[in-house]
C-alpha cells in the first residue's frame, strides 16, 4: 500500500470493505448505484471481493478470521465514516465533468476519485495544507491580484437566477438582475460573460458530518476565464446571501482555509 498515485478498487472489492466497517449512509456516492437491492448479487459481490483482495494481498487468514490490511481498513473506515467531506464537481468545455472528494476523520483525510466506471480510487492525504494545495491543483487560480476587484453580496436566489438565466440564454436579463442587486455594469457585464464562456467552472461543497447526515456546510463556485476568475460563496453570517468577487491565489486559498476551519471548529 505505498502506491503514490493511491490505490484502486473494483466495486465488489469495496462492497466487502463497506461491509467490514459497517457503512449505511455514503456521503457523495451514489449508494443505488454502488449497493445491489438483491441480497443475494450483493453476497456474490462481496464473495468475490473477498477473493480479489486475498490475490492482491490486502486480506488474508488468521486463525480462521479474513483480516484486512489496516492501512487499507483506516482507509475506509474514514471514507465511510467522515467528520468532514469536501465535495468537488468540476466543468471543463469539451471534456464535462470531472470530480474529486475528499473525506476527513479526526486528523486523517483520505482522496477520492473514479477514474473508470465501478472504479474506485483511494489515496491517503497527510494534513489538511497538503488537502487544500490538492484541491488548488484541480481547481487552480492564477496568481496576483486583477487589474479591477469587484465584490458585491446579493440574495442567493437571485444569484441561482443569474446562473439559470445565462444557462438559458438569456444574459441581457441576467444583467438586469445582478444591476438591480448593486453590480455596476460593467462588472455585471464580466461576470455574465464568465458564467457564459469560460475554461472551467467548480462547484466545491463543504459538509460537516454527523452519523452519516449532512449537518452543516458552506457551497463555494469558481469560474474562470483566460482574463479572470471569480468566487461565488453563501455568506458565512447569512446562508441567504451570495458574496460574488472577482479573486486570485492570495485570496482564495485562506478563503478556502477558513471555510474548512470554520467547520471543524462546529464539529
Amino acid at each position: 500500500m505505498n502506491d503514490k498515485d493511491g490505490l484502486v478498487l473494483t466495486r465488489a472489492e469495496l462492497l466487502t470493505l463497506l461491509d467490514a466497517v459497517d457503512a449505511d449512509d455514503l456521503v457523495g456516492v451514489d449508494s443505488d448505484a454502488l449497493l445491489p437491492d438483491d441480497p443475494k448479487e450483493h453476497a456474490d459481490l462481496v464473495q468475490e471481493g473477498i477473493e480479489k483482495l486475498k490475490g492482491r494481498g490486502l486480506l488474508e487468514v488468521v486463525d480462521d478470521v479474513n483480516t484486512l490490511n489496516p492501512t487499507l481498513f483506516a482507509i475506509i473506515q474514514d471514507f465511510a465514516h467522515p467528520d468532514l467531506v469536501v465535495l468537488i464537481r468540476k466543468q471543463v468545455p469539451d471534456l464535462g465533468e470531472q470530480r474529486i472528494m475528499y473525506y476527513q476523520r479526526g486528523t486523517d483525510i483520505v482522496e477520492h476519485t473514479m477514474p473508470e466506471t465501478e472504479q474506485f480510487r483511494f489515496a491517503v492525504i497527510p494534513n489538511t495544507l497538503a488537502m487544500i494545495n490538492r484541491i488548488e491543483l484541480f481547481v487552480p487560480v492564477e496568481e496576483g491580484a486583477p487589474a479591477s476587484a469587484y465584490q458585491e453580496t446579493l440574495e442567493q436566489k437571485a444569484y441561482i437566477g443569474v446562473r439559470w438565466l445565462v444557462d438559458q440564454g438569456r444574459p441581457e436579463e441576467a444583467e438586469t438582475i445582478l444591476n438591480d442587486e448593486g453590480f455596476p455594469e460593467g462588472p455585471a457585464h464580466l461576470l455574465v460573460q464568465a458564467l457564459a464562456s469560460y475554461e472551467y467552472a467548480a462547484a466545491l461543497a463543504f459538509l460537516r458530518i454527523e452519523d452519516g447526515q449532512v449537518v452543516g456546510g458552506r457551497e463555494m463556485e469558481v469560474i474562470r476565464t483566460n482574463e479572470s476568475t471569480w468566487l461565488a460563496v453563501n455568506a458565512a453570517t447569512d446562508e441567504s446571501q451570495t458574496v460574488v468577487k472577482t479573486t486570485h491565489r492570495e485570496e482564495y486559498l485562506p478563503e478556502i482555509f477558513d471555510l474548512l476551519r470554520g467547520l471543524i471548529q462546529q464539529a
